[in-house]
């Protein structure tokens, strides 16, 4: 089960207490206390809760990829129809509609 955040004993003791406020004293003191206890016990969860550790300066440290001595290939998309050049991420010839292949240049 989930742990009750302070803020939301306060919002709802807060709410209890003033609500009781306006329909009576005398016949709600139950309800005005019990809404002062629970902004009391909010306010002491949120005083207790413990805040989280800011993390010191870390470094990243970029390796560059190992340089390569062969011809590195372009893969492209073309139209076997009207012989344009499409996306990778194209399936099918935005001019005419055929399906798009392969390339290796």
């Amino acid at each position: 089960m989930a742990e009750i955040p302070g803020w939301v004993f306060i919002g709802i003791g807060a709410f209890v207490a003033v609500a009781s406020l306006f329909f009576g004293v005398r016949r709600f003191i139950l309800f005005i206390v019990a809404g002062a206890v629970m902004v009391i016990i909010g306010i002491i969860k949120l005083m207790s809760e413990k805040k989280p550790k800011r993390k010191t300066h870390t470094t990243i440290h970029h390796v560059a990829p190992p340089p390569t001595n062969h011809r590195q290939h372009h893969i492209v998309k073309y139209c076997p129809h009207c012989g344009i050049s499409g996306n990778l991420g194209d399936y099918y010839c935005s001019r005419c509609g055929s399906r798009l292949l392969l390339h290796k240049r």
